[in-house]
């Protein structure tokens, strides 16, 4: 099953405008090449990083009526409003193809839905897969109906016979009980048990080396990525000078900001669950943002956070450094660029109260 002509057409007129309008301000859009962005349409591959970018942070969707709510008909303020508390994420699994959509079990929960494709059958998007399948999508609701968010990526690796023996006995659990969900929100609960948590368990491991994976070759590519602009070898030698200098002349300011603000700078964003925290992005820890001149240091600081709190899934963002002034700005917060690991190190620091750059040295606490 799929929406009418009419309706897919309206979708798109809704999504095409607030993804456009999101890329130019998600910090992790800057992976996408410019060539991928024309005109008002973009690639398949730019289209899931700017709904990735939605979903974690749903707030853009809040912030994207505030600004163009009178330019909008009320239908589409209705739907986005829709979109923005009803929205489910995923993983799913996908078990079968019914006459009115195909069966969608999320993975997190074991809810069962029956989803619409946008233009398409979802079995024609997924002809190549055999059932079941894992799939990354998020479900939204479009005139009464589920449908996906418009970009499904299905996942390597087979479920193996016994999860899917399983999964087929949750869908049928589920139509007897007259629990298929076909319109959002829903009051159906989700189930429960042993046999759930088991099949969750062989689903997550699956995926987690999969995540794994993709995020290493991402970050590949977004740091080769035309509008990405890394520190060289160069510029942090001088930064590193700048830093060892006993007195800064207002000259070697200008040398530092020159090259911080031509520059895109490394941050980390925890997992929700995660003890850190994240403001738009970056890495927000003792009441300061924080954010690194290079991968290798970056990466460093992910391991020490890993050791202190058991968590070793981070996100690697890259975000501009004028733009993480203006987030340290309307934070009111410092930004620390290069926290070093070590007491009595110096590193820069943005005081976004007077909108100067500095050097300060770290400096160890002392215990009571």
């Amino acid at each position: 099953m799929t929406l009418s002509e009419q309706d897919a057409k309206k979708f798109f007129e809704i999504a095409a405008p607030l993804l456009l309008w999101v890329k130019k301000r998600n910090r992790k859009s800057k992976a996408v090449s410019k060539q991928a962005w024309k005109d008002k349409y973009f690639d398949a591959r730019g289209a899931r990083d700017i709904w990735n970018a939605i979903w974690e942070r749903p707030e853009l969707l809040e912030r994207y009526l505030k600004q163009k709510g009178d330019a909008l008909p009320e239908e589409t303020k209705r739907v986005l409003s829709d979109w923005r508390g009803n929205f489910v994420p995923g993983p799913f699994i996908v078990t079968r193809y019914l006459e009115e959509g195909a069966v969608f079990i999320s993975s997190q929960d074991g809810r069962v839905y029956l989803v619409s494709g946008i233009t398409s059958p979802i079995e024609e998007s997924l002809a190549a897969k055999d059932l079941p399948c894992q799939v990354k999508t998020s479900l939204i609701p479009f005139q009464g109906r589920v449908i996906y968010d418009s970009i499904m990526e299905a996942e390597p690796g087979v479920v193996v016979s016994t999860a899917a023996q399983t999964l087929n006995q949750v869908y049928q659990d589920a139509k007897r009980d007259g629990n298929l969900i076909r319109r959002l929100p829903s009051d159906v609960p989700p189930p429960d048990g042993e046999r759930w948590r088991g099949v969750v368990q062989t689903l997550t491991s699956l995926r987690e080396k999969e995540e794994t994976a993709h995020s290493e070759e991402f970050l590949r590519q977004a740091l080769n990525a035309p509008d990405v602009h890394i520190l060289s070898e160069r510029d942090l030698s001088v930064l590193t000078k700048m830093l060892k200098k006993p007195h800064r002349s207002e000259e070697d300011w200008d040398v530092v900001k020159d090259i911080l603000l031509d520059a895109d700078l490394f941050t980390i964003e925890p997992p929700r669950s995660n003890k850190a925290r994240a403001v738009e992005g970056v890495l927000y820890e003792d009441g300061t943002l924080m954010a690194f001149t290079s991968l290798q240091k970056c990466q460093a600081y992910i391991r020490k956070l890993s050791g202190e709190q058991g968590t070793e899934r981070y996100y690697i963002n890259v975000i501009s450094c004028e733009t993480l002034f203006e987030i340290a700005e309307k934070k009111k917060a410092q930004l620390v660029i290069d926290k070093p690991e070590n007491p009595f190190q110096m590193f820069f620091v943005y005081d976004s109260q007077t909108k100067r750059l500095g050097a300060s040295v770290m400096i160890p606490r002392l215990k009571p």
